[in-house]
């Protein structure tokens, strides 16, 4: 899509906070992805077109999988997230409300070490993201993903909130109009 809309794609990796911090506000960097749509998001940056989407869910230790169907029933557990990431307005509210127990991490791979050393019950993780996590620690048997999403979320590009990422955010999603993003 980026190169559809004239632009060269660099990338950089770093811990979410991080990200975050540079894509918002580094002169070096122009946006961030993937990121989520909440109301707070599109607020603080031109958020693009939908990339695609995540189903957000619980992994658990297979020998200590749990099962839930409301949020509240999460409540007698304490459960791994990610430091900065959204996890869907409700889930997220629930924890602000202090009516969900979470242990905070840097990443997605720092949180599934913290599962898989039994430091917590569960982590809220996306689906592919602990497919492709596990798979890099060799750990897949160990976890199961819970078939209860807590969300499904699209995913965008967060350009910077300024007039040269709101011209890069409507080019991108022209870009995103020539892409067959399942084929990408």
């Amino acid at each position: 899509a980026a190169r559809a809309a004239g632009y060269r794609l660099l990338t950089s990796y770093d811990e979410w906070t991080k990200t975050v911090e540079k894509g918002s506000t580094s002169p070096g960097f122009d946006g961030f992805f993937p990121e989520y749509f909440t109301k707070e998001r599109e607020k603080s940056c031109h958020l693009s077109q939908s990339i695609g989407s995540s189903i957000l869910g619980v992994a658990t230790l297979k020998k200590n999988a749990f099962t839930w169907n409301e949020l509240s029933d999460l409540s007698v557990y304490t459960l791994g997230i990610v430091d900065g990431y959204s996890n869907g307005e409700a889930f997220d509210e629930a924890v602000k409300a202090k009516k969900l127990a979470v242990d905070l991490a840097p990443s997605d791979a720092v949180n599934t070490q913290k599962l898989l050393q039994g430091k917590v019950k569960g982590i809220v993780i996306d689906r592919n993201v602990l497919r492709y996590t596990l798979s890099r620690l060799k750990s897949k048997e160990a976890v199961v993903f819970n078939p209860k999403p807590i969300a499904e979320l699209t995913l965008h590009v967060c350009f910077q909130r300024n007039a040269k990422g709101l011209v890069m955010k409507e080019e991108f999603d022209k870009g995103l109009k020539q892409v067959n993003l399942k084929r990408a």
